[in-house]
């Protein structure tokens, strides 16, 4: 069965999600919310014995290390810049520090705003009477977000992040959640960097249980009890988002479903990702294993599509111009005539 494969960058989630130029001011707002008086925590309580700080106190904690981040991403071309940083000069604690803060804030960002409108109607459109999403579709993406747990939500009925990934075959970087990731037939999502949330040793939890959560007191307080925890107790709470350079967080079992699921694709639409030089050799080898590749769109707005065009061919040079596409018209996920 030939497949069209969707691949996804940061473009796709715009306005639900800051893209990166965005991050720096973001971050500011955020520390900002985590402060504001309305959502101030208690000075007595605590969350792990009487030893330790207050909640109010993990709370300044937390912002004061949102505002390092803040003030260090913008002296940075982008945060994965300065993430990669601290990986080689071997700042470790830093390292998983602004994973955990950009998770969180990735939580908040997408609990704030509203889902981008492209997903509803995007799965409206492949979605059957029966509640099947298409089989001849499958997507990879390099975002952290929920996005389209949050869209698919209004269609399952159900409003917990898990229950969504499982019915959408939503397969991480990481962790195979589902025992359906060996299964070629099936509409399926890969995170190639993993999904905003948190894993113990033995399973993915998430600081918030409901898709439709508002930002409100108890809310912040989730935050901060996952801030404390992940920073405070060495491998108990780990963020399931990674940056390209983890390969080795890109296990076989992973890989593998991505390499089988796709080979058969025969159109590939790219959408509102830029196909960095951290990300290619997984692009490479994901995007070259296509051996039924005939045609490539790319959409994203203006003149984005020219240079998408041009990085792809240092993926793969045997595509003939005419079948790389642009697309300038981003009102929605473009669904090509293969489909």
């Amino acid at each position: 069965m030939s497949k069209i494969t969707y691949l996804f960058g940061a473009g796709a989630s715009f306005g639900a999600v800051p893209v990166v130029e965005q991050i720096p001011k973001s971050l500011r707002e955020f520390s900002n919310i985590i402060s504001n008086a309305q959502y101030l925590l208690s000075d007595l309580e605590k969350y792990d014995g009487n030893s330790k700080p207050t909640k109010r106190e993990v709370q300044k904690s937390f912002k004061d290390d949102i505002d390092w981040l803040e003030k260090e991403s913008g002296k940075h071309s982008s945060i994965d810049t300065f993430a990669k940083k601290l990986l080689v000069t071997q700042k470790h604690q830093a390292y998983k520090k602004l994973k955990c803060i950009l998770s969180l804030f990735f939580i908040y960002e997408q609990a704030k705003n509203s889902t981008n409108p492209r997903y509803d109607s995007f799965i409206a459109s492949i979605i059957s009477n029966s509640g099947r999403m298409s089989p001849r579709i499958r997507v990879i993406s390099w975002n952290y977000d929920y996005q389209f747990e949050k869209a698919y939500c209004d269609y399952s009925g159900k409003d917990d992040i898990f229950s969504n990934q499982n019915l959408l075959n939503v397969i991480p970087k990481e962790i195979n959640l589902l025992s359906k990731a060996d299964d070629e037939d099936s509409f399926s999502i890969f995170k190639i960097n993993g999904t905003t949330g948190f894993k113990t040793i033995d399973k993915i939890q998430n600081p918030i249980d409901n898709l439709k959560q508002k930002i409100k007191r108890d809310f912040i307080d989730s935050l901060v009890r996952t801030y404390f925890y992940s920073t405070n107790f060495d491998g108990y709470l780990t963020p399931t988002l990674s940056f390209a350079w983890e390969k080795e967080e890109l296990n076989e079992k992973t890989k593998g479903a991505i390499l089988t699921s796709t080979k058969d694709t025969i159109a590939l639409v790219i959408i509102g990702y830029s196909m960095p030089v951290f990300n290619r050799e997984i692009d490479r080898e994901i995007i070259g294993n296509m051996s039924d590749l005939k045609t490539v769109y790319f959409q994203a707005p203006g003149d984005v599509p020219k240079q998408y065009k041009s990085r792809f061919k240092a993926i793969r040079s045997d595509i003939s111009d005419s079948n790389l596409i642009e697309v300038n018209d981003v009102e929605q996920f473009f669904m090509p005539n293969e489909l």
